[in-house]
């Protein structure tokens, strides 16, 4: 008696956490689920469920989650999450996404099945099936909420959601990878899937292999700054910066994530497993190349470099636009040694900000320098084809250095070729042979990670002014592939005297 009175207060108990906890109901419907989970979960799935619940309760609007395969995440995510959903407000409309008819249809066949067995009504009596609604490809309840499940491709024709859910918009690499294929991912959510929000408050889930740098995934975080939503990301690696892996007690231990990290390409490796679509794509550079220093070496009595051995030069490579609002601009201060011929990446900066702010960071970086005893030798502007826009820029740079009484060098740098070429075979050289060398202490910490992301991705990537513009520094340095253009200039107004002055300097138009 007893015994059977314990077993009713546990059932009891197990229903009430199933009400109140995701984890709780994917055990209690799922009975293998513990048994396969509960020695990892904590690591893994929790954090997946801590997202999830976050949605539930409104705290995140948009989320992201990006993890190897085999993991459940559509388990929790595409099946248990909605039905757990569903209980907590039967009127909820609950619309899943994936990148097939198939697939599609498993998850209104598995999260129908659920919703009719008698587990799930112990723990949500409430909810009862739409005898008119309950064939197709999605299901309704009396209480007027509903799961719909379509593939990409479809229409959501009189349907609109409170939690919209995209289980993978492409199934393999050759999707992902077809740019084609990519613009109809991102014209179907942006026309089709996110016009079906139900309200402003509406969330929406992503979950997709990043097999491609330009997938969804990325246009949605590249957007955030031009629409309203900002979302929130969990990527899991199956081995992380510290070389931890994914262990799966009874099923997958460390020779066996190694043994597949052997068995699978490289590319395929970092965009299932890794969740790095841009170590994916590379097949020019590689960062293991590269080579890395800090500033403070050159204070060590030791050291073989001194700053009298180096050539400095600052390149600068801007989206020349000084009619617009912003430029994409680049500066680095490049060194050449003159014993060894490597070279060194001392300073920084790039950002999309108004011209006038790159021309204050341009002269920022040359003071710094020239404070840390840096003799650097000239400016150099990338002037490409030197059109009206990219005349003005400089022009109004001489002027901002006219009026901050600057007597700076500026060489214009002309480069040959296309940009592709340039990188490729003066660039990917000096990487093999490790002669660039990258500063791990500059002022803005981002650098090490955003270079090693654009060799990595190199040529594939829409993102390579960074590299170019290092590129653009070895040339000036090298005196190679280049022309150095002078201009002559045209007489200024100092803005401060209101006086018209001539330039006598026919390189840099100061005084």
């Amino acid at each position: 008696m007893n015994k059977q009175i314990a077993q009713i207060e546990t059932e009891l108990i197990n229903r009430e956490l199933s009400k109140r906890q995701l984890s709780s109901f994917t055990s209690y419907t799922k009975k293998d689920y513990e048994m396969i989970a509960h020695r990892w979960w904590v690591k893994i799935h929790q954090q997946i469920i801590d997202k999830l619940e976050a949605v539930e309760r409104w705290e995140i609007k948009r989320l992201m989650i990006f993890i190897r395969p085999r993991i459940w995440k559509s388990e929790l995510a595409s099946i248990r999450f909605p039905l757990w959903c569903l209980w907590k407000n039967p009127k909820r409309k609950i619309v899943i996404s994936s990148y097939g008819a198939d697939l599609a249809k498993d998850f209104w066949r598995k999260t129908r099945a659920i919703l009719k067995d008698q587990v799930y009504k112990n723990v949500f009596p409430e909810p009862v099936l739409s005898q008119d609604k309950a064939e197709g490809w999605n299901w309704e309840l009396k209480q007027w909420g509903w799961v719909y499940t379509v593939w990409v491709w479809w229409a959501l024709t009189g349907k609109w959601f409170d939690i919209g859910i995209i289980d993978d918009p492409v199934k393999d690499r050759e999707q992902a990878e077809s740019e084609t294929y990519q613009k109809k991912v991102i014209d179907w959510y942006t026309s089709t899937f996110y016009t079906r929000r139900q309200n402003q408050d509406s969330a929406i889930v992503l979950m997709m292999t990043r097999w491609n740098k330009n997938d969804l995934a990325w246009y949605l975080l590249a957007e955030e700054k031009n629409w309203w939503d900002k979302w929130e990301v969990l990527s899991i690696p199956a081995i992380d910066e510290q070389w931890n892996a994914i262990i799966w007690e009874w099923k997958w231990d460390k020779w066996y994530i190694e043994d597949e990290k052997k068995n699978v390409s490289p590319k395929d490796w970092s965009a299932l497993y890794q969740q790095d679509p841009i170590a994916s794509s590379n097949n020019i550079f590689k960062v293991t190349d590269l080579r890395y220093f800090k500033t403070s070496d050159f204070e060590l009595s030791n050291w073989i470099l001194k700053k009298e051995d180096l050539d400095v030069i600052l390149a600068v490579d801007p989206a020349f636009s000084s009619s617009k609002t912003s430029d994409d601009a680049v500066c680095f201060t490049i060194w050449k040694h003159k014993i060894s011929n490597q070279y060194y990446l001392l300073e920084w900066y790039a950002d999309t900000s108004a011209p006038s702010h790159t021309f204050i960071a341009i002269l920022s970086q040359y003071d710094k320098m020239v404070a840390e005893w840096y003799k650097i030798k000239y400016i150099s502007i990338e002037g490409v084809n030197l059109n009206k826009e990219q005349t003005k820029f400089i022009e109004d740079f001489k002027a901002f250095l006219l009026e901050n009484n600057r007597n700076i060098i500026i060489n214009i740098y002309i480069p040959k070729g296309k940009k592709e070429d340039r990188i490729k075979f003066w660039l990917e050289p000096l990487v093999s042979m490790n002669w660039l060398h990258i500063n791990t202490n500059m002022q803005d910490n981002t650098l090490q990670k955003r270079i090693e992301n654009q060799f990595q991705d190199f040529p594939f990537s829409k993102k390579d002014d960074i590299i170019d513009c290092i590129n653009q520094g070895r040339d000036m340095l090298d005196n190679k592939n280049t022309k150095q253009v002078v201009q002559k200039p045209k007489p200024f107004t100092n803005k401060m005297t209101g006086q018209r002055v001539n330039s006598r300097n026919p390189r840099t138009g100061i005084l």
